[in-house]
């Protein structure tokens, strides 16, 4: 069995930002508070190790004690006030009260391993040291106040190191905060070639037919087994509000047509039915490529790939939701992985580990057709 040696990641905040960038932080620092330029230049240059040693051996030497209580309970705690549903799912014992590495500390005092209900922080564990370089931009004063009309440099970096990364034609990157708006951005951008997005636009490329959404269904056709999301479009892709979805599918509005999972035959029956239906097209194709609210099933790289021919071959955008599947893939996007070409690459709280609800959405700039504000 080969053996892995562990590659040491040491960087500080001018290595990911640029020192010249860091030298004007630190001088406008300086001119508004009266701070020592060279210290903060000295904090902006000094690296910071991203997984130290001792990190790792004390990670190692707490698994033998998963599941035992390493400290007494937490005395009484707030009960809260939120909704019934989220009432009746609570485990209260098992709230975090400590975070460290891919392990917390629940209310009961018991150690615990990081599960599905910290799946967004599984890339890099609570506390990751990396971190403390956001600290250091605080104690720096980089505001984060860098959005609409003034993005900033960081902002504007990260767009470039995003779209290098995906590749692909993926040359646009709208930022977002939640992966469920980044995955309704797409869809509105998919929805901006059937219907105007505001009075005074150009009337769309398929204004007179219906705009059909290619969903993953489950091993019965029903499309509960997708996920994007909790914006009220993205909800009824996945069977929620029937109701309101038969009136708009009735007025010929909308329509989504579920496929059961690694079913090729359902995507090309799709094709054959719309190719010949003069009311309806295919609007888009909308998947995850591990499907995370169905027993993560795993979507073939062959059924993907075949899908994906027939949308290029029938100008269908795709918009693969790496949300969550971003969080395995040792280059980012797992859709590279299995040799995907999408439309439209939705990331969100994995990529950033869990720790802000940050997203992106990474698009190829043939779909850049919405106005400023309304994504």
């Amino acid at each position: 069995m080969p053996t892995f040696a562990f590659q040491e990641v040491r960087c500080s905040l001018a290595d990911l930002v640029g020192e010249e960038y860091l030298r004007a932080v630190c001088a406008a620092r300086a001119a508004v508070s009266g701070e020592d330029e060279a210290a903060l230049l000295t904090l902006a240059t000094t690296p910071v190790d991203f997984f130290p040693q001792t990190f790792q051996q004390r990670l190692s030497m707490m698994l033998p004690r998963v599941g035992e209580q390493v400290v007494s309970m937490t005395p009484r705690t707030a009960i809260g006030a939120t909704t019934k549903s989220f009432a009746d799912a609570m485990h209260t014992e098992m709230a975090p009260v400590n975070g460290f590495g891919y392990y917390r500390v629940g209310e009961d005092g018991r150690l615990y391993l990081l599960t599905k209900s910290e799946h967004y922080h599984a890339p890099v564990g609570h506390s990751f040291p990396g971190y403390q370089l956001l600290d250091i931009a605080r104690r720096l004063g980089i505001p984060n106040a860098t959005h609409n009309n003034t993005r900033g440099h960081i902002t504007r970096l990260l767009e470039e190191e995003l779209t290098a990364a995906a590749g692909h034609g993926l040359n646009r990157v709208l930022n977002l905060e939640t992966g469920s708006l980044a995955v309704e951005a797409a869809l509105k951008m998919l929805l901006a070639r059937f219907y105007r997005v505001q009075k005074n636009a150009d009337p769309p490329v398929f204004q007179h037919k219906v705009p059909v959404i290619l969903v993953m269904g489950n091993d019965d056709g029903d499309p509960q087994a997708n996920y994007h999301g909790t914006t009220l479009f993205t909800q009824m892709m996945r069977g929620m509000w029937p109701e309101l979805y038969n009136g708009m599918e009735c007025k010929g509005q909308f329509a989504v047509q579920p496929i059961r999972p690694n079913h090729i035959k359902d995507v090309e029956a799709a094709f054959n039915f719309y190719d010949g239906h003069s009311a309806g097209k295919i609007a888009g194709f909308f998947h995850e490529i591990i499907m995370m609210n169905y027993g993560a099933r795993r979507l073939t790289p062959e059924f993907l790939r075949a899908v994906y021919r027939l949308c290029a071959a029938h100008d269908v955008p795709t918009v693969v939701d790496e949300i969550q599947s971003c969080m395995w893939a040792p280059g980012f996007f797992l859709f590279r992985e299995w040799g995907l070409t999408p439309t439209f690459a939705a990331v969100g709280k994995g990529f950033p580990g869990g720790e802000y609800p940050a997203s992106r959405l990474i698009f190829n700039s043939t779909m850049d057709n919405l106005p400023q504000f309304s994504a």
